[in-house]
């Protein structure tokens, strides 16, 4: 479980994009005894993209700005 939960933060640290709460979506996955990689796609890979869905067109159209300024 640590294992896991140092990787997710590890490649987070590599992408520039940490967030440690984000942390806990592996050792969720393996305290639930569900590890497959359906329970990673349905729950948590489609939350991510929901939410930035919802951030995009709340930054961009609702407010008028940019955002992200840039994707690298």
């Amino acid at each position: 479980m640590g294992l896991s939960v140092g990787l997710a933060i590890g490649l987070m640290q590599l992408a520039r994009c940490v967030h440690p709460p984000a942390g806990a979506d592996p050792l969720v996955i393996m305290l639930s005894g569900n590890a497959s990689t359906g329970f990673f796609f349905v729950p948590v890979l489609s939350g991510v993209c929901l939410l930035l869905v919802i951030a995009l067109l709340f930054n961009n159209v609702v407010r008028g700005r940019r955002w992200p300024e840039r994707w690298s």
